[in-house]
């Protein structure tokens, strides 16, 4: 019986210690992938467009809101996105 009970724990023990390894590995992995510089985002064409539906579709939900509180924060959405327009368009000036 103790035979069996030491090859189970021995079996345990190897898979808890691949499964940790595993997941510092992981951990590791994601922070040495590269990030890519923000000069290059949201530059497009079509990434601009999409910036600009954003802000505007935070624009009518403001206009749509019922509660004052619910107002304010789609137009502080509507704000960031017009924000990270300027953002872009600047980059994209070369400013």
């Amino acid at each position: 019986m103790i035979p069996v009970l030491l090859d189970v724990l021995t079996i345990f023990f190897i898979v808890a210690g691949m499964a940790l390894l595993w997941l510092n590995l992981r951990g590791w992995r994601r922070r040495t992938v590269g990030i890519a510089p923000p000069e290059h985002a949201g530059t497009s064409d079509a990434e601009l467009a999409r910036l600009r539906a954003e802000a505007e579709q935070c624009l009518k939900q403001a206009e749509s809101s019922v509660s004052q509180a619910d107002h304010e924060t789609w137009l502080l959405m509507a704000a960031e996105w017009i924000n990270l327009i300027e953002d872009a368009e600047q980059r994209r000036s070369g400013k």
